[in-house]
């Protein structure tokens, strides 16, 4: 196993991905290899403090890592093979480790001065615990308040630390979309949540944002084509039926080079919750995530529980999307569907209107009802009207305000949405290169 542990520590002086996708799967403990421990503590200390990390600097520390070693794990190893050197690592670690504890709970068999089979089965318990629960170290008040300071800083100046919405009142009151929060958008069908997250998503990737979209209700081609609608004014019944476009449907169609490389992966095939997480956790191996997008809730698969009841079923993908969240430090916009309640009784829309799960309001940071104003209003589908003012209310926000409302008109045909301020005019849609 030394050889598999040196490549790895070659790997990670070599190459940032691997470097991240180490420090954030594995421990010292994982190493049986003295050398590479000291080598893996010494890159963690440094990573946490921001310093470069190349063979000179590792050599120079503390610590006195021989040069000659380092550079010989350098010699071996294929950065790209990372993943399988550190399943390697984590599958030998898991042996040592469940070998120790066999010999721990076979000790604890023959202690004669337990004599409560429930304290022999919880010790045993606790140790086999130790296994599957990587050690967990509590961050220190005086290492975290300097790091609050610098967000509040950045924030101050305009830098969003994850992402934003583009719809300036709302950023205004929720400053964005922070690391590890659940942001859940929730509205009736025709409400344009789909429109707002596309929006949001297009929004921060054009900013070189990286954004993973999951979109398991529309194909990714029709999502592409939403975003021309929006990003052109091309006219859908033209884009629908391509033979009647004209040379200037073309040239509004071509008209978006400035977008074509922006970092925004959409996934249209990806439906369940270990499906999700994997294509994020390697995606942030690469580099960092800025924003996940999940339309919807209700139609996600949620992974080992094929047999259980709807709201079981729900209530644990919302848990999930919270974890992921938090464990990978990004925000997790999701999309949800609200009760026909509001509709029938003629009011706005309520916490408790969240379709199918209690859990939702719960686990989320961040709540936002989304509802037509007209909504109850009989209309003939051709004389209904191609715009509608949309109210978007923040329902829950656990770190601010609440209860407090931005309008905005919802273009059907574009596929766009824009604020309306509070003298009733339209403002223009924010985009920014």
């Amino acid at each position: 196993m030394t050889n598999t542990e040196r490549s790895l520590i070659g790997a990670m002086i070599l190459d940032n991905a691997a470097r991240i996708a180490a420090l954030s799967a594995l421990q010292p403990d994982d190493f049986a290899d003295m050398f590479c421990r000291c080598a893996f503590t010494e890159m963690q200390r440094m990573a946490k403090e921001g310093q470069t990390i190349d063979i000179i600097t590792l050599s120079a520390t503390p610590e006195h890592l021989d040069l000659a070693a380092l550079d010989a794990c350098t010699q071996y190893s294929l950065p790209s093979q990372h993943p399988t050197y550190m399943d390697m690592i984590l599958t030998a670690s898991t042996r040592r480790k469940l070998a120790q504890a066999g010999q721990r709970i076979a000790a604890l068999a023959d202690d004669g001065a337990i004599t409560s089979a429930a304290q022999l089965k919880g010790e045993a318990m606790s140790v086999l615990s130790a296994v599957s629960i990587p050690e967990s170290k509590p961050s220190r008040f005086t290492d975290l308040y300097p790091l609050f300071i610098e967000r509040l800083g950045r924030e101050a100046k305009g830098e969003h630390v994850a992402a934003a919405w583009g719809v300036p009142s709302l950023d205004r009151h929720t400053g964005g979309m922070k690391p590890g929060e659940l942001i859940v958008l929730a509205g009736r069908p025709g409400t344009g949540k789909s429109c707002l997250s596309l929006q949001t998503a297009v929004y921060n990737a054009r900013r070189g944002r990286n954004v993973q979209m999951f979109n398991l209700e529309m194909a990714d081609l029709e999502l592409v084509q939403r975003i021309v609608q929006s990003e052109t004014r091309a006219r859908p019944d033209r884009l629908r039926s391509p033979e009647k476009m004209e040379p200037m449907d073309w040239e509004q169609v071509s008209s978006i080079s400035n977008i074509i490389d922006m970092p925004l992966d959409i996934h249209d095939r990806i439906m369940s919750t270990a499906g999700i997480k994997l294509r994020v956790q390697q995606e942030q191996m690469r580099g960092n995530v800025s924003l996940v997008v999940v339309d919807y809730l209700q139609l996600v698969t949620v992974s080992g529980m094929g047999g259980a009841k709807l709201y079981e079923k729900v209530s644990e993908a919302s848990r999930f999307f919270k974890m992921l969240a938090k464990e990978l430090s990004v925000p997790v916009l999701l999309l949800s569907q609200l009760s026909r309640s509001n509709e029938h009784e003629r009011r706005a829309p309520k916490l408790h209107d969240l379709r199918d799960s209690g859990s939702i309001e719960q686990d989320a940071d961040v709540v936002l009802l989304m509802y037509d104003e007209a909504a109850g209003i009989a209309q003939d589908a051709d004389t209904a009207p191609p715009t509608a003012e949309i109210s978007l209310m923040i329902a829950k926000q656990r770190a601010g305000c609440a209860g407090i409302a931005v309008k905005l008109q919802f273009h059907k045909q574009q596929q766009q949405l824009v604020e309306i301020d509070t003298r009733g005019r339209v403002q223009a849609a924010e985009r920014g290169e």
